[in-house]
């Protein structure tokens, strides 16, 4: 095998190697989205918990309180509605002001938001408000990249030496039959010059 199709073979190991790096970042990224979803939306739900008997009872220094707080827990911005859909607080009050578009796009990009009724009864006929909650879904994004980098890190020597073994074994491989070629051929030379012309 000649070192033209060695160095074939070493870049689409490489570009193999990049493709798997690759998939494996998306699929971690996608993993980190969901994980970030789920947890902001079991988060909205208890707090929709908590807002629920505050709303009944009309208690609105605590519903303040409570949606104010809610800046702690890294929510971008919490909306409440009332029972006809009209807008009554956000937190924080800066979130809702005219904005460029190019900040709308990249909120539409990089927000979820998620909403939680809460009801007047138990069998949920009448609606008494409803909380938005906004998010951003790629918090967890620096950690993810963190894991990514030292997993990467960890398997580069290993990889490494499993493509020199490869390229190891196709030359070994090359050789082999080299010389099984030649063999062949002395075989054949051997056998025409024994027999008559």
């Amino acid at each position: 095998m000649n070192d033209k199709k060695l160095k074939d073979i070493s870049k689409k190991m490489r570009r193999n190697i990049l493709l798997v790096l690759g998939i494996s970042l998306f699929v971690l990224i996608e993993l980190m989205v969901l994980s970030t979803y789920s947890l902001k939306t079991e988060l909205a739900d208890q707090v929709g918990r908590t807002l629920e008997g505050k709303i009944k009872r009309e208690d609105k220094r605590e519903i303040v309180n409570i949606l104010s707080d809610l800046k702690e827990n890294n929510f971008r911005a919490v909306d409440l509605y009332d029972r006809n859909g009209k807008l009554q607080l956000t937190f924080p009050t800066q979130f809702r002001r005219q904005v460029s578009p190019a900040v709308k796009i990249w909120r539409s990009l990089t927000q979820a938001t998620y909403e939680k009724p809460i009801y007047y009864d138990l069998k949920k006929n009448e609606i008494a408000a409803t909380v938005v909650f906004t998010f951003g879904i790629f918090q967890l994004l620096p950690m993810t990249l963190l894991i990514f980098s030292i997993a990467a890190l960890v398997t580069y020597p290993l990889v490494r030496n499993h493509k020199a073994l490869l390229l190891e074994s196709f030359k070994n491989e090359a050789i082999k039959a080299q010389t099984e070629s030649i063999t062949e051929l002395a075989r054949q030379v051997r056998h025409d010059y024994k027999s008559p012309l």
